[in-house]
């Protein structure tokens, strides 16, 4: 099992404050990282993959995650470098905005 999931850093979502994300999630500033919870990012994230939660709650569902390492790349380099590598620590589901929220920590940039 692939204990790692790619998050590609879009172009739309590049500037922040006239920052990148890249380099906010490099510094610290940005410690966790949204997705919206669809089938597609259940599958990546989750054990219960296909698990659907309707609810309008925020869930914990850390002790379901079945990957612990994330990569963050600016589109879509080749071989994902350079890339930062980070530890992820939880993961909620927001239910209101359907939306997951995954913390992480520990972040080192790898360029080779």
């Amino acid at each position: 099992m692939n204990d790692k999931v790619v998050f590609h850093l879009a172009s739309a979502w590049r500037m922040v404050n006239g920052r990148k994300l890249y380099d906010q999630i490099k510094d610290g500033t940005k410690t966790s990282e949204w997705r919206d919870a669809t089938p597609y990012w259940f599958r990546r994230l989750l054990r219960s993959g296909n698990l659907i939660i309707n609810t309008e709650e925020t869930l914990n569902l850390s002790r379901s995650l079945k990957v612990h390492t994330a990569w963050f790349v600016q589109g879509y380099p080749k071989d994902n470098l350079p890339r930062l590598e980070a530890k992820i620590t939880e993961i909620y589901l927001h239910g209101e905005i359907q939306q997951f929220e995954v913390k992480f920590t520990n972040v080192k940039e790898v360029s080779v």
